[in-house]
């Protein structure tokens, strides 16, 4: 053969070789973006793919070519993934996808030794050394991996196809390298792999070739199933029925797991390795959270460590620890949360005052302290109240009691609140726990709440996020249809103990008082635990087919939610009713639950208002069937 003074030569099989074939390192990249991200990997693939495809099938009828560029896809990836996800990781996805896949590839490739010889042979007799190749990275991305194996020097440029949006395959490539570099065919040889787009085309084009035999990777088999892992419908449909209508509520695992999965992401962004779940649903939430964190660890994902804790702690109980003197006192959070009335036995009630005490105020009093008054603030029984001396006294002794046996609880648990801040965990809703919370610590240091909803602004110094509903994000993923039924936690999340009514010190050590008032463990035991038994069961099958997070499979889980929403069947509703409490006891509010009431009215004979009540739940019911269509 003549000898050539320019040398074209194929990269890939033929200077690189690949230990996984370029399925795998794709998906190996997508596996280390989804691991930082907290983004599934198929779900990553099935994006790249479907990106991918638009711009090749844009390139075809522009120019019959269907070359794309890597950095394009991925703007589009993360175009996307800004839009359509309310907790968009980083700014810096896109820089941090390019460089992780950079790497992956690197990690994959080794140098062919006979094929670098030769060219340093070459290079020796003073030839021209230009890279010709197909791929979709652009020359400074191969510009890198040649560093990194210090064999830059060899070559004088590099051309690859996604520049040119023209490839060797369909062999145009060639005829821009040729008029690019201005040199003769004659002088010119060709090296590499594959016998169509190395040997056939460069030689149609009177380009001499030398065919490089190389070894092909397949893709292995657990690859294939990894990328069919995104088609989960029949395995959801086979958890979300296994139990029939009898426990339908079990089906609460999946916006529960989602909900665990995006507070285990939230943490582990922030840094927090402290996170604290109130009482009492908060029982029931860290038992799921502690769940996901083993399943996270058995598989090696992270070894990022978060310590759970349980806090026993209530409206009433932080109001107490959190009172101040008499004079400066507001009560602002009693007040809001009994707007329409409230009495002095009730208000003594939500400060933790026990029946003894209660009875002793009342007869320095010597009024009615039942009698509910609408605009109580201003009312003439508190204002007797706050002059009432055997108040003035237990009051006092109350609240430096409260706060210095709080204050030792939390100091129990062995975390320093100034550093790390307070990360509070719960049902949510309108977030009172965390306003005590700030008063407690006089708004010092930073709290951080996560709530299955919330539907309360936070502040700079004290967060609130909703990660199913969020009033202030509605752009949340699912968050329209977990706005229905969020009540209904309070209810699935029942804790096996009663709501904790104060704190003492015995002994020096704290102690929490419980009320006594409701025993609801019987109802507990035959109700409530059996449905959390159900809702572990399908949370573990759940994180099994769980991937890293955030994409089809919450995708997926939301349309059956939607479903469980709009189809509430008989023995959901009649489960719910077996649920209530007896007696209602909650912040400034005490009475008869809604299941008693209604029962109570039926006695009465006030049909027309069950009438009413179901005209309600049909109209709700017929609205949210119509959202779903449309």
């Amino acid at each position: 053969m003549q000898e050539k003074n320019i040398i074209l030569v194929d990269c890939f099989n033929t200077i690189f070789l690949r230990r996984k074939s370029p399925k795998d390192v794709l998906y190996e990249w997508a596996e280390k973006l989804g691991n930082k991200y907290f983004i599934e990997p198929a779900f990553i693939i099935k994006l790249f793919k479907r990106y991918r495809f638009k711009l090749c099938k844009k390139q075809f009828f522009k120019n019959l070519e269907t070359e794309f560029v890597f950095d394009d896809v991925l703007s589009l990836m993360t175009e996307y993934l800004k839009k359509n996800i309310s907790n968009y990781p980083s700014p810096h996805l896109f820089n941090d996808a390019k460089e992780l896949y950079i790497e992956t590839e690197l990690e994959n490739l080794y140098l062919n030794e006979k094929v670098v010889k030769l060219l340093k042979e070459y290079k020796e007799k003073q030839k021209k050394i230009y890279v010709v190749s197909d791929f979709y990275c652009q020359k400074d991305v191969l510009n890198k991996w040649f560093e990194s194996f210090n064999i830059s020097y060899l070559f004088d440029d590099i051309f690859v196809s996604c520049e040119f949006k023209k490839t060797k395959f369909s062999g145009k490539l060639y005829k821009e390298v040729i008029k690019k570099l201005n040199i003769k065919r004659s002088e010119t040889l060709m090296i590499g792999d594959n016998r169509h787009s190395d040997i056939f085309n460069a030689r149609i084009r009177r380009i001499k070739a030398k065919h490089i035999k190389t070894k092909y990777e397949k893709t292995t088999p657990d690859l294939k199933l990894k990328l069919k892992f995104g088609n989960n419908k029949l395995i959801f449909d086979e958890i979300f029925s296994e139990f029939g209508d009898k426990y339908n509520y079990s089906n609460y695992a999946f916006p529960l797991y989602i909900f665990t999965k995006r507070l285990y992401e939230k943490l582990k962004l922030e840094n927090k390795h402290n996170v604290f779940f109130l009482s009492r649903e908060g029982q029931f939430l860290k038992k799921l959270f502690d769940r996901y964190c083993e399943a996270v660890k058995a598989r090696s994902y992270e070894n990022f460590d978060i310590t759970s804790h349980y806090l026993l702690a209530s409206r009433n109980s932080l109001q107490a620890a959190t009172l101040k003197p008499l004079q400066e006192e507001t009560f602002k959070y009693i007040f809001k949360s009994a707007w329409f009335g409230l009495s002095v036995r009730n208000f003594l009630i939500t400060l933790t005052f026990s029946d003894k005490q209660i009875t002793l105020i009342e007869k320095e009093l010597n009024l009615n302290i039942d009698k509910v008054t609408r605009n109580f603030k201003n009312s003439r029984s508190f204002k007797k109240l706050k002059e009432c001396e055997t108040f003035k006294k237990l009051y006092e002794e109350k609240r430096l009691e409260q706060n210095k046996a709080f204050k030792l609880y939390l100091d129990s648990f062995n975390v320093n609140f100034n550093e790390e801040s307070l990360t509070i965990v719960d049902i949510g809703f309108n977030g009172t726990m965390q306003a005590l919370f700030n008063e407690f610590f006089e708004n010092k240091i930073q709290i951080t709440g996560y709530y299955i909803a919330s539907l309360k602004k936070g502040s700079s110094k004290s967060k609130k996020f909703g990660l199913l509903y969020d009033k202030y994000n509605k752009k949340q993923l699912g968050s329209s249809i977990n706005y229905h039924n969020k009540h209904y936690y309070e209810q699935i999340c029942r804790a096996d103990h009663s709501r904790v009514d104060n704190y003492a010190i015995t002994q020096g050590k704290p102690t929490i008082i419980f009320d006594k008032k409701i025993d609801d463990n019987k109802a507990y035991l035959e109700i409530i635990a059996p449905l959390q038994e159900q809702i572990i069961y399908k949370f573990d099958k759940i994180a099994n087919l769980d991937y890293f997070a955030l994409s089809n499979i919450e995708a997926e889980g939301t349309k059956y939610y939607y479903k469980l929403v709009a189809n509430k069947t008989k023995e959901d509703s009649a489960w719910l009713i077996k649920s209530q409490d007896s007696y209602h006891d909650s912040f400034a509010v005490i009475g008869f639950s809604m299941k008693n009431f209604k029962r109570n009215l039926r006695k009465l004979g006030f049909k027309l208002w069950d009438l009413g009540f179901l005209i309600t739940k049909y109209c709700r019911a017929k609205s949210l069937k119509y959202k779903l269509k449309k």
